[in-house]
C-alpha cells in the first residue's frame, strides 16, 4: 500500500451507458499492472458529505458505514479489517486519500501484482471535473459508441425490465438513449482534446482490439500485454463481472466479435432508426456517425414517443385530479 503523498495516475473509464465500458474495463484489468473493480458510484455519492474534509479520521467510522451502505460496493467483498488498517495508518486522510485507499485495498486483496488502480463507471462521464479535482494526474479513458447501437442494447434491457427495477422507472428507450448519449457527447466536446483524456471508439476496439489496446497502453504508460485479449478467460475464472450481473454482460464471457459493432442494424425497425437519428442528428454529425435516413417528417419520432406520451398523460391526469380534490380534502380536515 503506497502512502498518500505519492502522485497517482489512476485510470477512469467513462462513457454512455451500454457503450462498452464493461468490455474495456475487463480488458484493462486483465493487464498485470492494472486493477479496475466492478462499478460503484461511492466516489460521487460520498463526495457531498466528505469531499471537503481535511482529515476524515475523526469521522472514519461514519465514512465506513456510509461506504458499505452503497449497494454495489458490497459486491467488491473488500476485507473491512484490512481497509480500516490501511485508512488508519495514513498520515492525513483527506477525501482523495480515502477514496484512493479503498481502491488500493481492493487491488492489494485481489490483484496484488498490480500497481495502477482504476475505476469504471458510465455515470462518471458527468463528473470529469470532480475526478480531476481530487486526482489531478488521473487518466480519463472515454469510450464512444454509435448511438443506434446503444439504443438497441437499451431496448433489450427494457424488454427484460422485470429483472431490473431501475428500468421500470426510466423513460422510453429512445429518451433514455438520447439523454445518455447527449451527456457523453458533451463530455467529448469539452475534454476530447484534453491531455489527460483518451478517446477510444467502440467500433474500432472490437474490429481491431490489439491495435487499439496497444495505443491505449502506450498512452497510459504501460507495455501492452496479450492477456488483455483474453479478458473473457479472466472474467470466467475470477468472476470479474458479478454473476448476477452477467445477464446484461453475457458477451464478456466470449472473445471480441467484430460483427457486434453493426449488429444493431438487424435489431431495430425503420421507424426506430428514423426516430433515433432524428433525435440525435446533430450529435451524430459532430461525432462522425453517418445517418441512414433522410431528413424527413416526424412520423417515426411520434410513433416512438407514443408510449412516453401515454405515460405523461396518465401522470398529468393524476396530478390534475389531486389539484382538484386536494383543496376539498383540506377544507374537510379543517372543519
Amino acid at each position: 500500500m503506497t502512502t498518500n503523498n505519492i502522485v497517482e495516475s489512476p485510470i477512469f473509464v467513462v462513457g454512455a451507458m451500454r457503450s462498452g465500458t464493461t468490455l474495456l474495463r475487463l480488458m484493462l484489468t486483465s493487464h498485470p499492472a492494472i486493477s479496475i473493480p466492478p462499478e460503484s458510484l461511492f466516489f460521487v455519492q460520498l463526495m457531498r458529505e466528505y469531499g471537503n474534509d481535511v482529515d476524515i479520521k475523526p469521522r472514519l467510522k461514519f465514512f465506513l458505514k456510509d461506504l458499505y451502505e452503497v449497494p454495489k460496493f458490497i459486491e467488491w467483498k473488500v476485507d473491512i479489517d484490512q481497509l480500516i488498517h490501511n485508512l488508519s495508518k495514513q498520515s492525513t486522510l483527506d477525501y482523495a486519500s480515502a477514496i484512493s485507499c479503498v481502491y488500493k485495498t481492493y487491488m492489494d486483496q485481489f490483484f496484488p501484482d498490480a500497481h495502477i488502480w482504476g475505476d469504471k463507471n458510465p455515470g462518471h462521464v458527468s463528473y470529469i471535473d470532480q475526478i480531476l479535482k481530487y486526482f489531478p494526474s488521473a487518466k480519463i479513458v472515454h469510450i464512444v459508441r454509435d448511438v443506434r447501437a446503444i439504443y438497441s442494447s437499451i431496448v433489450s434491457i427494457h424488454e427484460d425490465s422485470d429483472k431490473n427495477r431501475f428500468w421500470k422507472n426510466t423513460n422510453t428507450p429512445l429518451l433514455t438513449t438520447t439523454k445518455e448519449w447527449t451527456l457523453a457527447c458533451r463530455a467529448y466536446e469539452r475534454y476530447g482534446n484534453h491531455q489527460q483524456c483518451f478517446t477510444i471508439c467502440y467500433e474500432n476496439l472490437v474490429s481491431d482490439p490489439g491495435k487499439q489496446l496497444q495505443n491505449l497502453c502506450s498512452w497510459i504508460g504501460v507495455d501492452y500485454d496479450e492477456s488483455m485479449l483474453r479478458y473473457y478467460e479472466e472474467n470466467a475464472s475470477r468472476n470479474l463481472v458479478p454473476p448476477h450481473r452477467l445477464k446484461w454482460h453475457q458477451k464478456t464471457l466470449n472473445p471480441v466479435d467484430p460483427e457486434q459493432a453493426q449488429s444493431w442494424r438487424d435489431k431495430i425497425s425503420s421507424a426506430e432508426l428514423q426516430a433515433i437519428e432524428l433525435m440525435n442528428r446533430r450529435a451524430m454529425k459532430k461525432m462522425g456517425y453517418d445517418r441512414l435516413t433522410k431528413s424527413c417528417g416526424h412520423k417515426g419520432l411520434i410513433r416512438m414517443l407514443s408510449e412516453h406520451l401515454e405515460v405523461a398523460e396518465h401522470k398529468l391526469r393524476k396530478w390534475s385530479h389531486r389539484q382538484i380534490y386536494k383543496p376539498l380534502f383540506n377544507r374537510k380536515q379543517q372543519q
